[in-house]
């Protein structure tokens, strides 16, 4: 049986402390949030340590080249190092028998999934893993505590 998440005092307005706030990129302020709660949690639940970001998303200085072309070196970089558009938000490599590893795509209320996005979701629950779509940061803490609740695929840990 899988003990349910629990919090501290501490830990719970911790995180109250990291609702998002309204400004211009609600996705960050869940993301934020998300982690927070994942650090104040990962020391009664040790596998959240795992649980990571993708900086997909990440804004990029733009340059402007003699000829009049834009360009963003780091965005070029990342590129190069294997970067790819679409990838979901957040990663927690943990396989469950029920299915891969659990992967979180962070979106505003009225949000809406690029192709690519759409494209990589496809490809990756046909390949076994749990990808959601999260409009809150509770909704995402839901997402992982369910998730939690699967067995693993190696139960020995």
């Amino acid at each position: 049986m899988t003990p349910q998440l629990t919090m501290t005092a501490d830990e719970l307005q911790a995180c109250e402390r990291a609702k998002p706030k309204k400004r211009k990129s609600p996705e960050h302020d869940m993301q934020v949030a998300l982690f927070r709660w994942a650090t104040a949690m990962r020391g009664q639940h040790p596998e959240l340590y795992l649980l990571y970001a993708v900086p997909n998303g990440s804004s990029r200085t733009m340059y402007t080249a003699k000829n009049g072309k834009r360009f963003a070196p780091e965005g070029m970089r990342m590129r190069a190092e294997g970067m790819k558009a679409g990838v979901p938000d957040v990663c927690l490599p943990v396989p469950r028998r029920a299915s891969g590893s659990l992967y979180i795509e962070m979106k505003a209320e009225k949000g809406a999934t690029s192709e690519a996005q759409d494209e990589w979701i496809s490809r990756l629950r046909s390949a076994g893993n749990n990808v959601e779509i999260c409009r809150s940061t509770d909704a995402a803490i839901k997402v992982i505590e369910k998730d939690r609740k699967s067995k693993r695929l190696n139960s020995s840990h």
